[in-house]
């Protein structure tokens, strides 16, 4: 895991957003992933298979479009966006409130590494 220490001006807008601008982030892969074209996928935890296909079906497209996909690694929608994104040989950056180790869900081990 790595930890940058952000500095406002350094960083694009999509984390210059966040209110309160945090003082560090912590992470896993390439930072740059941050710059690409994004887009977020969010959704249930509790959802329909046909709910993991749309999620996962859009994740390939976009990502073969050359979105960069967003999500919160939870069960469910993200977990399907995460998933559809890496079947489509994309990038993909999970965002969790928590240091990254502490949070890792035990059912994905391929997706986060």
């Amino acid at each position: 895991m790595n930890i940058e220490e952000l500095n406002k001006d350094e960083f694009t807008e999509k984390i210059n957003s966040i209110i309160p601008i945090p003082k560090k982030l912590y992470y896993r892969g390439d930072i740059e992933n941050l710059k690409l074209p994004s887009i977020a996928i969010i959704g249930s935890r509790s959802c329909s298979e046909q709910g993991l296909r749309i999620a996962r079906n859009m994740a390939k497209s976009l990502s073969k479009a050359g979105f960069c996909i967003i999500s919160g690694m939870a069960k469910g929608i993200d977990g399907a966006a995460h998933s559809g994104c890496l079947q489509a040989g994309g990038r993909t950056i999970a965002v969790m409130r928590k240091r990254f180790w502490a949070h890792i869900p035990k059912r994905k081990p391929r997706i986060i590494s």
